[in-house]
């Protein structure tokens, strides 16, 4: 049977109909990261000239680029919810983008319930039940960087209060 026939064929035939993003930044040396995280290390632990095959080891904290925190991450209670105790399609979804990029938002600032909402009204769209909240404070295309200073981008950058949390419960 070819992958074109059958419940496969199917799955790739919708997989194709849609826009599928990645939101995933570039894993490199450098990559801004939580002060107390460790580095991201990329090595070479196998080589064409030793071993016949080349082969990098990856090591970072699970924090490292993008990322979704489990319940676990902040909650001592809840550490029988790590991200591995989710089912894979639980961060499959439609998506609806709430973008403040124009908003030349500046260190540390916080996103209120209100302003998603004056977003919801001004583009005509909310998120709903089983979909994801994509939210763009446009930092990273202004700030994202991997030398010395990578660190401010992530001690600075503008964040929800919990109010606006709430609205995506």
């Amino acid at each position: 049977m070819s992958a074109s026939a059958g419940p496969i064929g199917n799955i790739l035939a919708q997989l194709r109909s849609m826009r599928v993003v990645d939101l995933a930044p570039l894993l490199e040396r450098g990559i801004p990261r939580w002060p107390t995280h460790p580095h991201l290390t990329i090595d070479k632990a196998v080589t064409h000239d030793h071993d016949g095959y080349y082969c990098q080891a990856i090591m970072m904290a699970e924090h490292t680029g993008a990322h979704v925190d489990a319940p676990a991450h902040m909650l001592p209670d809840r550490m029988d919810r790590t991200i591995d105790t989710f089912a894979p399609d639980h961060l499959i979804a439609e998506g609806v983008l709430y973008d403040f990029s124009g908003r030349d938002l500046k260190p540390g600032e916080l996103i209120t319930a209100d302003d998603l909402r004056r977003k919801e009204a001004e583009t005509g769209e909310a998120v709903g039940a089983g979909e994801i909240a994509l939210v763009n404070y446009g930092w990273m295309q202004r700030y994202w960087r991997t030398d010395s200073k990578a660190q401010w981008y992530v001690l600075n950058a503008p964040r929800m209060s919990e109010d606006a949390c709430e609205v995506f419960r």
